[in-house]
């Protein structure tokens, strides 16, 4: 069995395990600390060598640093690269509406790389981050050489595209969430019922309420709206990238039917759905996520 570890945890005991190589160092050399986009600081979190990623948080108030945590058993594989939206973590606080929701995220992910003037290997993302990497594909098609894009969704602007409300069940709120606690409780949930199988989950999700890190209720409010509003599917086709869309068979908040049409509407990019992952196939599946990934970065 591998040995069991916390994909939320921001220190130096998440190193290697007997499926992956010893935690790599960070290269920092071009990638400041801060960098200013649309004159707001954002924290930016670099690990792992080789090949710069571009991982695209997500949008639901927590610091893009924990949704890099998921790829720490893959640093030998790539540079993966992020930063904390506005209101998170250490980056400055909320400012407009327009910071919220996945299009929020993909403007600035678009102003950091074109501040970095950086065009990575890659450009990720994962579930709601997933939505703002497609953005970032479609309206800045000259930063993104490739696109990976895990357990997320293209919406058609009709209903919810993200079925946490039923993956929460009697425990989904009912109105605006006020608190840190409220938010990290509820992320948590959302996170260990989207796994195939919860037992797998043990304590992997535990501690989050412990962290010191700054979140951002209102980012989480916000999502419901724009669910709605996701209508991304007439768009896919200026997507020029080569595209890998990963998708769990067993996922509860995206159905595989979005990743097909995705795949559908991407011309020449390719699908791999993980029989026995749920919304977290990298942690579910890692062996076939290592393997996926690897090929695809490496190809000419």
């Amino acid at each position: 069995m591998p040995e069991k570890r916390d994909p939320l945890d921001l220190g130096d005991k998440a190193a290697g395990s007997p499926r992956s190589p010893a935690r790599a160092p960070a290269a920092l050399s071009d990638i400041p600390a801060f960098v200013k986009v649309r004159e707001r600081p954002l924290k930016t979190h670099v690990h792992g060598r080789g090949g710069t990623v571009f991982v695209c948080p997500s949008g639901w108030g927590l610091p893009g640093e924990m949704g890099l945590n998921l790829l720490r058993p893959f640093a030998d594989l790539a540079r993966f690269f992020t930063f904390d939206p506005s209101g998170t973590g250490q980056s400055t606080g909320l400012r407009a509406k327009e910071d919220l929701g996945s299009r929020g995220i993909a403007s600035d992910a678009s102003g950091m790389l074109l501040r970095l003037k950086m065009r990575p290997a890659a450009v990720f993302g994962h579930s709601h981050g997933g939505c703002a990497a497609l953005r970032v594909a479609i309206n800045r098609p000259e930063l993104v050489r490739r696109l990976v894009v895990v357990a997320t969704t293209p919406g058609d602007g009709t209903i919810e595209a993200w079925n946490w409300r039923t993956v929460l069940g009697d425990a989904a709120p009912t109105a605006p969430i006020a608190t840190r606690e409220e938010l990290l409780r509820i992320t948590r949930n959302i996170m260990v019922n989207s796994l195939a199988d919860r037992a797998m989950a043990g304590e992997a999700f535990g501690g989050a309420e412990d962290k010191k890190w700054n979140v951002a209720v209102e980012r989480f409010n916000a999502l419901p709206k724009d669910g709605r509003m996701l209508d991304l599917k007439d768009k896919l086709r200026h997507i020029q990238a080569p595209a890998l869309i990963i998708a769990g068979a067993k996922d509860p908040i995206v159905a595989v039917a979005a990743a097909e049409a995705m795949r559908e509407n991407i011309a020449g990019s390719e699908l791999a759905v993980f029989e026995r992952s749920g919304h977290f196939p990298m942690l579910e599946e890692p062996e076939k996520f290592r393997i996926v990934l690897e090929e695809f970065l490496e190809r000419d």
